[in-house]
Order: structure tokens, then C-alpha cells, then sequence
């Protein structure tokens, strides 16, 4: 599995937003996305995109 070192992008923030209110661990969520579970998905809950987007400043 890839893992991708850039910051997440909105539509990534969207997917996980939506496999959260689908009750997926971070640990599948991640792995959903090729992404490391240690990445922003630990550090928001509930988690929101748009939040997330504006305080990890992506784009």
C-alpha cells in the first residue's frame, strides 16, 4: 500500500467525513485512502471537511 506524504485534499477530507458517519475505524479509513492512519484522522473528532480543510490550510 502507498502512502502519500502531502496534506489531504478536500475531496479526501469529503470521503472521510462520510466513512466516519459510516462508523469505519481511522485504521480502514486510511487504509481507504493509501493513507497513513497517523495523519489528521486522529486528531479531529467528530470530523468535518470543511473544518479540517480550513485548519490544515489545503489546496
Amino acid at each position: 500500500m502507498g502512502t502519500h506524504t502531502s496534506q489531504l485534499t478536500l475531496k479526501e477530507r469529503y470521503q472521510i467525513e462520510v466513512l466516519y458517519g459510516q462508523n469505519y475505524s481511522v485504521r480502514a479509513i486510511a487504509q481507504q485512502l493509501s493513507r497513513s492512519n497517523k495523519s489528521e484522522l486522529n486528531r479531529c473528532s467528530p470530523y468535518s471537511a470543511e473544518s479540517a480543510h480550513v485548519r490544515y490550510n489545503c489546496d
